[in-house]
């Protein structure tokens, strides 16, 4: 199933202006070095990620130039150019890794490859003389006639215009990738000429680059964007003295801004808020707000009961879809220090604006309402680069298709509005105007169906075939399509987009269990898993140590150990999350292995078993 797709649809998103949303960074109070990064890291892991061919799609939302239709802000250049001027060499725009992939060698290997913090639009023939370059100040060499960089053979140093946007996206990456959840290890480094291995410098040059030259509007707004589509920030835009608190030798201040936040999760505009948090070390404190990241000197009334602080801000000069910037500043002598927070306020949607996704999608095989435009709420089910899907409570008709979004990881409770469509017979949302998420909610659980029982009454929805053979065998390709077939001969098609997770793995032989969307092509229906893990060996079938193929796991549902036993032997135990990124990998030694569940929620998982004979097994298993 293909789409014409147009990032319209993202840049039509109202809830913008996010400038350092409320609590994003509690926790992350008195701590330095390797402790304040390890808690930023676990703060921005896991954003939602898209292919890298998707990404240049982006670039026309996060690169935007407001004063230019349809064009974009080039890196080093910082030349507007339309976004869809897309090429190789001469003054084509291409996407620049300012982390360049060959440091670690991660071309093609989702996040890291296309990771947005990461990537640029640029000047093709300037991204080439750029190559993979460490960053550091050049004395001599060569100058580039195009962007006003200098360089020699292992050494960038842009102009001055970017030089803190290059510096603050390494030191991301450096955060952002810590090898774990299966991704690679980014570390920045103070030394150059490190091409070859999953390392970036010049560390001291960057750390001189982040304090010298302090974030842009453009860059702001740019890392605002970013969390719109991608779900997470850099932390050294919002806060660049974290640079040399991790990697610069810095002593935090002794004066400390804690527990940010509101007494309410989602309030509107007009309503008044109350603005907590815990501050410690001042002789005085005082909060300011605005309506922009520069106009925040409207002075809020701080009532103090020891650590503990409220501010009252009043909202009615605010709308829906403004932004307030509000400022925290904690003084002690001549020394201050400064936390900033802000809040888009959403729309005023109520329970009587909104319209269920059972009756969006009626009683027929056409939705009753296209051509409306109409607001619906529910959890996201999946997300690819084109589509993604919503579900609401109930049993049937309650999954929809959304073209064009991308907010919210899947598990999260969105409002969403848009106008009703039908593309070769699947009921979608297109022409996105306004996207809410209110944060996760719950993963939804996957209806059961039988392949001769599907029907329009599952279409969008998250469904669960049981006992069923994939006959196609080999690795699964994009846009490709799978025979899935029961024990009584029914058969249904497992669908694989060019965007999806499941490219380059292998086909199960055996009887499996599969999780995925049923979607429709044409009157006919697909199921789409989202990764290998939703790709499941049938825990049904007869004694598992028999089969050298099988494993065993008890007990299922677990509570404080599970037990794995193969015969061939156990190198590696990996447990998956809904969404496909592996939690914890523990390596193993043995027939027979005991692994503790004491780090585990309670929840679905898969576990994915690395045997001695190089096969990988994935079960699904229930912890209490």
């Amino acid at each position: 199933m293909k789409h014409v797709f147009t990032l319209m649809l993202v840049m039509l998103l109202a809830g913008a202006g996010f400038a350092q949303p409320v609590g994003y960074y509690n926790g992350t109070e008195g701590k330095k070095g390797d402790e304040l990064k390890a808690a930023l890291h676990q703060i921005i892991k896991g954003h939602t990620d898209f292919t890298y061919s998707f990404s240049k799609n982006i670039f026309r939302y996060v690169d935007e130039d407001v004063t230019t239709k349809d064009h974009v802000i080039l890196l080093y250049t910082q030349r507007s150019d339309r976004w869809d001027n897309t090429g190789s060499g001469g003054d084509y725009i291409n996407r620049e890794h300012v982390w360049a992939k060959s440091h670690g060698g991660f071309s093609g290997i989702r996040p890291m490859d296309s990771d947005v913090h990461n990537l640029h639009p640029a000047d093709a023939s300037v991204n080439v003389r750029r190559s993979n370059k460490d960053f550091d100040n050049v004395t001599g060499g060569s100058t580039d006639s195009e962007s006003g960089s200098k360089y020699d053979a292992s050494r960038w140093e842009p102009t001055d215009a970017v030089k803190g946007a290059v510096a603050r996206t390494i030191l991301y990456m450096a955060v952002r990738y810590e090898g774990t959840d299966g991704e690679m290890n980014l570390e920045a480094v103070d030394a150059v000429d490190t091409s070859s291995a999953p390392e970036h410098g010049k560390l001291s040059t960057l750390l001189e680059w982040n304090r010298n030259f302090p974030p842009t509007a453009l860059e702001r707004r740019r890392n605002d964007r970013i969390q719109e589509v991608q779900g997470n920030r850099n932390p050294f835009v919002d806060n660049p003295e974290f640079a040399d608190l991790i990697w610069g030798g810095k002593e935090n201040s002794a004066m400390k801004v804690a527990n940010v936040a509101f007494n309410k999760k989602a309030p509107m505009a007009g309503e008044a808020i109350t603005l907590s948090f815990e501050a410690t070390g001042m002789d005085a404190t005082e909060v300011k707000v605005g309506s922009s990241f520069d106009e925040v000197n409207t002075d809020v009334s701080v009532s103090l009961s020891g650590d503990n602080a409220t501010a009252q801000i009043a909202t009615t000069s605010y709308a829906q879809g403004d932004t307030l910037y509000a400022k925290i500043q904690l003084t002690k002598g001549s020394d201050t220090f400064t936390r900033r927070v802000s809040y888009c306020f959403p729309n005023n949607i109520t329970a009587a604006d909104l319209t269920a996704i059972e009756d969006v999608q009626g009683d027929q095989d056409a939705s009753p309402k296209v051509g409306e435009v109409v607001s619906v709420s529910g959890v996201v089910t999946a997300n690819a680069d084109e589509v993604s899907y919503l579900q609401s409570a109930g049993n049937e008709k309650v999954g929809l298709a959304l073209l064009g979004f991308k907010k919210g990881q899947i598990g999260d409770s969105i409002v969403v509005t848009g106008k009703v469509a039908e593309y070769n017979g699947l009921t979608e949302l297109v022409d996105i105007s306004y996207i809410r998420s209110f944060g996760h909610a719950r993963n939804v659980e996957p209806t059961e169906v039988a392949i001769d029982n599907i029907s329009e009454s599952y279409e969008g929805m998250l469904v669960k075939l049981n006992h069923v053979n994939i006959r196609t065998q080999g690795e699964f390709e994009g846009y490709s399509n799978y025979d899935v077939e029961d024990d009584r001969g029914n058969t249904i098609v497992l669908r694989v987009q060019k965007d999806s997770r499941l490219i380059g793995n292998n086909v199960p032989s055996d009887v499996v269990d599969i999780v995925g969307i049923l979607s429709e092509y044409n009157g006919n229906y697909q199921i789409m898993p989202r990764t290998m893990a939703d790709i499941t060996l049938d825990t049904d079938t007869p004694d598992p140590v028999s089969n050298n193929k099988k494993l065993v796991m008890w007990p299922n549902p677990a509570r404080d150990k599970v037990t794995i036993s193969a015969k061939e032997g156990i190198v590696r135990v990996s447990f998956i999350d809904i969404t496909g990124r592996v939690l914890k990998s523990i390596p193993c030694n043995g027939t027979n292995v005991d692994i503790p569940l004491n780090d585990f929620r309670s929840g679905v998982y898969m576990v994915r078993v690395e045997e001695g004979n190089g096969k990988n097994q994935v079960r699904r298993l229930i912890i209490k």
